[in-house]
């Protein structure tokens, strides 16, 4: 279909899924394990990148139901099931 860019938004959401744990773990090694110096800087950034990664499970969940397509190209339940997976990450 047309407008159609489910495809783009899963592509996003899985690269920054993938390169944002890969910095937090090359961090979290450097920083806890050859500086010994694990400070509250680092456990904010882990509380985020788990905050992220929910952000990022509600979004693949808005994907399937249709988040990435055109309103009309939809049907009712699809849209508003979208919708509510949206409005859950806001709620968080």
């Amino acid at each position: 279909m047309a407008g159609d860019r489910r495809v783009e938004v899963l592509a996003v959401a899985v690269t920054s899924f993938i390169l944002t744990w890969i910095c937090l773990s090359l961090r979290i090694w450097v920083r806890a394990d050859m500086l010994r110096s694990f400070g509250r800087d680092d456990w904010a950034m882990v509380v985020t990148q788990i905050l992220f990664t929910a952000y990022l499970t509600c979004q693949l969940g808005g994907v399937v139901y249709g988040t990435g397509q055109h309103l009309w190209d939809l049907e009712p339940w699809r849209a508003e099931k979208a919708l509510s997976v949206s409005v859950l990450i806001w709620a968080v």
